[in-house]
C-alpha cells in the first residue's frame, strides 16, 4: 500500500449553487494533479499533467511531443525483477520525473487520439480552455486522456503535496 498526500488550498474554491470549483492556483506542464473522473466525479483519479490550455499534444512511438518539442528522456538503471519495464527520466519544463515504459507491451489503440488531428508523424491534440491533458507514469498501462479526454479544470481537486 501506498500512500500519497494531496495539497486542497487553492484547487477547491467551490461555487456550490453550479457545483463547480475555480482553481486560483496556476497548473505547471509535469505536475501531478488529483481530479473527478470525468464519468463519475465521486472517483478521483491521480494523474500527472503533460500539456495546458492551447498546448498542442502529439504521441509518437509511445514519445510525448508537446507544442513541437518531443520530451527528454534519459534511461534509468532498472532491477532484475523489473527486467520488462524500462525506467526514464522524463523532463517536462521545469519538472522531471520517473516514468516506466513497457517496449514489449501490445499496441494499444487509444480511442480519444482518434478524434485528433491527423499529422505525417501521428495524431496531434490541441488541449482547449480550461483543460489539461494528463498521463500516468506507467505509460502502456494508464487510463487517462488518450482514453477519455481532456480534463476540464473545474475537476481538479488538488496538487501533489
Amino acid at each position: 500500500n501506498s500512500m500519497v498526500l494531496m495539497k486542497r488550498w487553492g484547487w477547491g474554491v467551490l461555487n456550490p449553487l453550479f457545483d463547480k470549483r475555480y482553481p486560483i492556483e496556476k497548473l505547471s506542464r509535469g505536475e501531478v494533479i488529483f481530479f473527478q473522473y470525468l464519468e463519475n466525479r465521486d472517483i478521483l483519479y491521480v494523474k500527472r499533467v503533460i500539456a495546458l490550455s492551447h498546448d498542442q499534444v502529439m504521441m509518437i512511438n509511445g514519445d510525448v511531443v508537446v507544442n513541437g518539442e518531443r520530451l527528454a528522456l534519459t534511461a534509468q538503471p532498472s532491477t532484475a525483477a523489473l527486467a520488462h519495464i524500462k525506467i526514464f527520466l522524463e523532463k517536462n519544463e521545469a519538472q522531471s520525473y520517473l516514468i516506466y515504459r513497457q517496449p514489449d507491451a501490445t499496441r494499444q489503440q487509444y480511442p480519444f487520439l482518434e478524434q485528433c488531428q491527423s499529422m505525417a508523424e501521428g495524431k496531434a491534440c490541441t488541449v482547449p480552455e480550461n483543460h489539461v491533458f494528463v498521463l500516468g507514469d506507467n505509460r502502456e498501462e494508464s487510463s487517462d486522456s488518450r482514453y477519455w479526454g481532456f480534463v476540464p479544470t473545474d475537476h481538479i481537486v488538488g496538487t501533489l503535496w
